[in-house]
């Protein structure tokens, strides 16, 4: 319900400003999309509002701040802001990324969630490698993954 009413809660809220004649640049529409639908994903996966709630305390820090040892190593003053660890504990036994991975993967990311255009914008041939990489990148991940996570849905 808390998933819900929050999509919701964001429509309104669009619809307001959109009403009011407000008009944000396309780039920060986008992080603002992003960082929406990112908090409402929340209520949606955890199994309840006590662990939504947990997830959100640790996503703005206030756990605390654990941070990979490596990262430590190459900007010291991070230990200022956060705790190293060796490995990430949310992440299971020996899973972290090295530092230039870590980068990599967040730039690729951000750059595909924020620079590229919506698959449905694009032409068709464009549009068709998107869909074949995107399908390759999720099959290298199913067999490379350490163990399996039964699909969200079928819980419910």
């Amino acid at each position: 319900m808390l998933w819900g009413g929050l999509h919701g809660a964001f429509l309104v809220i669009h619809g307001w400003g959109k009403n009011l004649g407000l008009r944000l640049p396309a780039l920060v529409s986008r992080w603002l999309t992003l960082l929406c639908v990112v908090l409402a994903w929340v209520p949606f996966r955890a199994a309840g509002f006590a662990p939504a709630m947990d997830f959100y305390r640790g996503l703005f820090g206030f756990n605390g701040i654990a941070i990979p040892a490596i990262f430590i190593r190459v900007l010291p003053a991070l230990n200022y802001f956060g705790h190293a660890v060796a490995v990430l504990p949310y992440l299971g036994d020996a899973r972290t990324l090295s530092l230039p991975q870590a980068v990599l993967f967040l730039a690729v990311g951000w750059f595909i969630a924020l620079v590229l255009p919506e698959l449905h914008s694009m032409s068709r041939p464009r549009r068709s490698w998107a869909l074949v990489a995107s399908f390759a990148l999720s099959l290298q991940a199913l067999f490379f993954a350490p163990y399996t996570v039964p699909f969200l849905y079928f819980q419910f």
